[in-house]
Order: structure tokens, then sequence, then C-alpha cells
């Protein structure tokens, strides 16, 4: 047996089990919360623990919890913020639909109070939002492509494809393909009008059928949330180039606070610069308050002690 003490690895091993220890410690508190009335669907945790099957009425096992937990926290993250970054290219050179995002954003930040977190009735609201987030993902797809099985022989440009042989597709090539989406290089958000008018299994962003990506919801939470908050705090993109593909981004981004005053403003951005950003909001940041909480949930405990 190869020892693997001192190694990153076994770092890591024992980070996954203070984290896991944290997260069963917290389940427990849901579950005691939960006896005593309070609502199953105040958090993630606690919507976890009420679930039950449809069949035979069992919930999920306390591995099972955290592992989806765990997941939420740290999967998914990278994709989302290629996502958000290239809509936020996109907009940048396209100032008639940018302008129709923010009419969208700025009606719904209207019809609420000041302060009041958004709502799943609001999110349903930003329909316009989504499909420029639809379209972002038609050209450029954070996902290269994946296997698919044939189910009997295939012809293809005179080539045989064996039943059985596994064929690797590409998400771009049947994205931009001419004959399923006119003009395929145009950014058109109005072609989402009629999803219905699409062939199936022709927008695969996310996959489909019955083993399509578990986080579309939650990717498409990620994507309103985040622009519907830069928009709103007055995001203006103004580009030197059209070109949505250069690895130098030449925009500027600037954000105003409440009083209209500038608070950050940034020349030349890397379109990795930006996705890292994002990637930080989403996951360093969760994952350091988790870690934050696991120290205090462990100083508590020690202090029990005594």
């Amino acid at each position: 047996m190869v020892s693997h003490s001192f190694t990153r690895f076994n770092r890591g091993l024992r980070a996954s089990a203070r984290v896991r220890n944290f997260l069963k410690d917290l389940i427990a508190e849901k579950r005691m919360e939960l006896k005593k009335g309070a609502d199953p669907h105040q958090d993630l945790i606690t919507c976890l623990l009420s679930t039950r099957d449809e069949n035979n009425g069992e919930g999920m096992t306390e591995k099972e919890i955290v592992d989806n937990v765990i997941l939420v926290l740290t999967a998914g993250h990278d994709n989302s913020a290629i996502l958000i970054t290239f809509m936020i290219r996109l907009l940048a050179i396209e100032p008639s639909i940018y302008a129709a995002v923010l009419q969208e954003q700025e009606g719904i930040a209207k019809s609420k109070p000041r302060g009041e977190l958004l709502t799943w009735e609001d999110l349903a609201k930003m329909k316009y939002t989504w499909k420029v987030a639809l379209e972002t993902l038609r050209m450029f797809p954070p996902i290269f492509g994946g296997f698919r099985k044939a189910v009997k022989d295939i012809e293809y440009n005179g080539y045989i494809i064996p039943k059985g042989w596994q064929i690797f597709w590409t998400m771009n090539m049947t994205l931009m393909d001419d004959s399923i989406f006119t003009e395929p290089s145009k950014f058109n958000p109005t072609r989402f009008d009629n999803q219905a008018s699409i062939p199936p299994y022709s927008f695969i962003a996310f996959g489909g059928g019955p083993r399509m990506c578990p986080g579309y919801e939650f990717a498409k939470i990620e994507a309103l949330v985040t622009i519907h908050y830069l928009v709103k705090r007055g995001l203006e993109l103004a580009q030197k180039s059209s070109d949505p593909r250069q690895d130098l981004i030449s925009c500027m981004l600037s954000t105003r606070d409440e009083n209209k005053r500038e608070v950050i403003t940034e020349k030349g951005i890397e379109d990795n610069a930006i996705l890292n950003g994002i990637h930080d909001v989403f996951f360093y940041s969760a994952t350091d308050n988790l870690y934050r909480k696991s120290e205090q949930h462990k100083q508590q405990q020690y202090a029990k002690q005594f």
C-alpha cells in the first residue's frame, strides 16, 4: 500500500472529512428544527430532509444529503461562470439587446420594495434575459461535447459506424448548424421565442432526455440573479472590438453605487480574469463561509468540553 501522508491528496482527504463532519452536525441541527415545526423549505438541507421517495416514502440518507450539499457548493460553477462571462461580453456589443435586458430588470426592481430579495416569481418574469442566456449558450457552449452509443449501424458520408460503437459529438457543430438555426453566427435571442420549433435534441446545451444536466435550474438561477444585480447597480459596457472570441476583452466594466458614484472601473480585462472572478464569487465565497463555520463549530464543541 502506498502511503500518501504529507501529500496534497492527504490534506484534501482531511479537509473533506472536516467539511463532511460539519455538514453532519448541521443536518442534525436541522432535523431538530424540523421536529419543532420549522419550515421544511427554509433552506437546501431542510428541503432534502423533507424529500420523500414517491414509491416507498423513504427519505434520503445522511450520506446522500451531504453529497448533494457538496455537489451544489462545488459542481457546475465553472460552466455558470463561462455563461455569465459571455453574456456580459455579448451584451457589450449588442446595445439594443442590452437595452431590452435593462428594461426588463429595471421593471422587476421597481416592482419590489427597497432591499427585498428576488423571488421565484421575479425569476419567472425574466423571460427575455433567459432567452439571451440560451442564445449565449448556443453560440458559446461551455461543454465541448460528449459520447453516444450507436444503437444500430449508421452510414455517414460514406462511412459505416457499427452498432455498439461510441460516437463523440461536438456541441458547437450542432448549435452552429445552419440547417437547424438560421444565421447561426448572428446573436439573436428571439430565435427562442418559439422553442417548440427547434427540432428535438438540437439545442443540447444542458443535454437532453432523462440524463440531462441535473443542475439546469440551478444554473438558470445563478445566471439570472447575477445579471439582475449587475444591471441593477448600473453596469455599463463599451467595446473596442466586436469579436467576443478574442482573448482580450476590449471593454470597460463600470459599476456605480446607489449615489451614481463609480465603484469599479477596469479596462482590457481578459476573458479568464472575468471567468475566474465570477467563479470566486460563487465557489470560494461559499466554501470559505463553510470553512469558517466549520472552524467556529469546532471551537464551540471544544469549549463545551471544559
